[in-house]
């Protein structure tokens, strides 16, 4: 999955192309030795009702990421920084800007008839709020692991470096760096400043209760001005932080003590169709998106306010294919979960992680239809995990060899998640020529299916404005998408079948539905600030 990170700012302007796991290509790129550890994703709560913090698992212990083996980057510079994560129109594509530079494209949403367009300014409004967020309550943390000063110039025109009494230092700002030497070792790690516990202090800052999703991104630069471009990026790691609301503004996930997080268990993302591409021959392929609309109304009490949709919601269901007989009833021909994760206050295309079977599932001139169905987000995300043991059942076979993330493709999604703790193997996953030990896969993939706290058990779904709320369990399902076509022949250059005579449907007991229609697929024309 590929990555943007626009860095902007005052004289300084750069865009750099890469790969989801961290290897980035700049316009101008040098050799680069150091070494980033592979530490997963960093996932924090902040209770200010509690005046807690720590992370998922309750703990304040949340390890740095290293930095080490830079003999050859001596003299050379290293650059940090920590930036808002922001989804693109794909969930997949993800933006991250250090500096307060968002400007949201005007966009206009075509072919639903469930989901209305995303009003840019409730986009440029919550990127405030997250960069707020990120600049007034995170500091980097640094030391060198040898014990060795750290050298860097002291006024710099991004950041602001304080020293600590045991040597290290603290840095607040959009871009910091520190000199490299032969024997440098650095440990990096993002801190909760200690005011943004107080409730008092957010609300002083116009801050509302929300999910934050940044990056710590770690770079080796030719100089510390800032405009060099002779920059290689060496890592990356992805941040969550959930800042939950008081309890009187919402229900809350089971306290278990002010030293746990909760989670709100309202949900509240609504669905569409998005495209569906099939590869048919003797190994098909099915790859689905969905058009998800995580957006909701401000809910206050007195002076305190947030949104449902403030917050990160999974977005998974039971993909099933029939084939259509006459005046016979459809017979199921295969089945699976899918899905993604909806970004907070963000409309998009959720992109699943694609289904793949050794069987010719489509025949030129036969009906289908693909049903996606939605009934419990996290009873649908706990399937769609328990299906990683039919990739363990598959991976056993192979154990000591070693393989490229192609023959993989979950682990790709599973890395966009982020919602497991880190394990050995993944490390090697930065290209498809590099291969991984298969034991160490499927010890890592053991460990994610037994273990993981978000997304929450949620209890009600709503519609965005709340007027309306849908008990979980009390219907068979919330929200479904249909799609029939029939099956049409093979594109030689592209491989996709076409989907003749297609017809959509939304049906749903809390957000708005629409009957089997002849329609294209809802998409995003852009252009524009």
């Amino acid at each position: 999955m590929k990555r943007i990170y626009v860095l902007k700012g005052r004289g300084f302007f750069l865009i750099l192309l890469g790969l989801f796991m961290g290897v980035l290509v700049a316009p101008m790129i040098s050799l680069a030795l150091c070494i980033m550890g592979e530490d997963g994703k960093m996932q924090l709560f902040l209770s200010p009702e509690n005046k807690t913090w720590g992370n998922f698992s309750g703990k304040e212990d949340v390890f740095p990421s290293t930095v080490s083996r830079c003999k050859e980057d001596a003299s050379r510079y290293l650059m940090l920084t920590l930036g808002v994560a922001r989804s693109g129109k794909q969930s997949n594509l993800k933006e991250v800007y250090i500096f307060d530079n968002y400007k949201p494209e005007k966009c206009e949403l075509k072919n639903s008839l469930s989901i209305l367009g995303m009003m840019e300014p409730l986009a440029q409004e919550h990127f405030s709020q997250q960069y707020k967020l990120l600049r007034s309550c995170f500091e980097l943390k640094v030391d060198d692991i040898n014990g060795l000063p750290l050298v860097f110039k002291e006024n710099q025109e991004h950041c602001q470096i304080k020293k600590s009494p045991e040597g290290g230092v603290t840095l607040n700002g959009d871009l910091c760096f520190l000199k490299i030497s032969s024997r440098s070792q650095f440990a990096i790690l993002p801190v909760i400043k200690n005011e943004c516990r107080d409730a008092d202090y957010l609300k002083k800052l116009g801050l509302m209760p929300q999910d934050l999703e940044a990056s710590l991104d770690v770079l080796v630069a030719g100089d510390d001005t800032g405009n060099s471009m002779d920059l290689t990026q060496i890592g990356s790691r992805p941040i969550l932080l959930n800042v939950a609301p008081p309890s009187k503004l919402a229900k809350l996930s089971e306290d278990f003590g002010p030293e746990m997080p909760r989670f709100v268990t309202d949900y509240s993302a609504d669905v569409d169709w998005g495209k569906v591409s099939i590869r048919p021959g003797k190994t098909t392929q099915i790859n689905l998106s969905v058009l998800a609309s995580n957006i909701s109304d401000k809910n206050c009490q007195g002076d305190d306010c947030f949104r449902m949709s403030n917050y990160v919601q999974p977005v998974f269901g039971q993909v099933e294919v029939f084939e259509m007989k006459n005046s016979n009833k459809p017979v199921l021909i295969e089945e699976w979960w899918d899905g993604g994760f909806a970004a907070a206050n963000w409309q998009g295309f959720v992109t699943g992680t694609g289904y793949a079977t050794n069987e010719e599932l489509f025949t030129p001139g036969k009906k289908y239809r693909i049903q996606m169905t939605f009934q419990n987000p996290t009873d649908d995300f706990e399937i769609y995990l328990s299906g990683l043991n039919q990739i363990l059942i598959n991976l056993s076979a192979m154990t000591g060899g070693v393989v490229g993330i192609d023959v993989i493709p979950g682990l790709q999604t599973l890395k966009q998640l982020g919602v497991f703790p880190p394990f050995m193997g993944t490390g090697g996953l930065k290209g498809d020529d590099q291969g991984v030990n298969l034991g160490q896969i499927i010890k890592g993939l053991s460990g994610i299916i037994s273990s993981h706290v978000w997304p929450t058990y949620f209890e009600k779904v709503c519609d965005p404005t709340k007027a309306s709320c849908l008990k979980l369990g009390k219907q068979k399902f919330y929200q479904r998408l249909s799609m029939e076509f029939t099956a049409g022949e093979t594109d030689i250059s592209t491989g996709e079948m076409s989907l003749e005579d297609l017809n959509l449907q939304k049906e749903s007991t809390v957000f708005h539905s629409y009957n089997m229609t002849s329609k294209a697929f809802p998409e995003f024309r852009c252009g524009g600030n």
